[in-house]
């Protein structure tokens, strides 16, 4: 049971009236009044402190919940930008080499029509490895 203190303002997690049934229950309030109204605002304070207590108790709950609602949320959106900003690099590699190579500029490597090919099959392979390297990680 909680006691009074005139001067100690009650904690910020409890309701501002706390003190106020505390000081009900306590002896020196009624001195005049009998045995039954002392039993009788001892149990009002005893069922006041229980419902305070649930009602503390339950917002604890929600906030606990609520927190732990926000981290599966950020560790979702942590998994999504993880695969987004994989994709984006790997797409930003394949835009560089093609940038590269479609510089006007000539080479052996562009006479022919194998050269494309070329190109076109080692950013589907270089792709498919970064693919797999990533599943493997588990970066996707």
């Amino acid at each position: 049971m909680a006691t009074c203190d005139p001067v100690t303002p009650p904690p910020l997690r409890s309701a501002a009236h706390r003190t106020l049934f505390t000081a009900l229950s306590r002896p020196d309030f009624r001195p005049a009044d009998g045995d039954e109204a002392r039993r009788h605002l001892a149990a009002l304070d005893d069922k006041y402190e229980r419902a305070m207590d649930v009602v503390e108790n339950s917002r604890d709950l929600v906030i606990g919940c609520f927190e732990l609602f926000s981290s599966r949320t950020a560790l979702d959106t942590n998994e999504t930008m993880r695969t987004l900003t994989f994709l984006t690099v790997l797409i930003g590699v394949m835009a560089v080499a093609a940038g590269v190579l479609g510089m006007n500029f000539e080479t052996a490597f562009f006479a022919s029509e194998a050269g494309f090919w070329f190109t076109i099959a080692l950013m589907i392979g270089s792709t498919l490895v970064a693919l797999f390297v990533a599943r493997r990680l588990r970066w996707m």
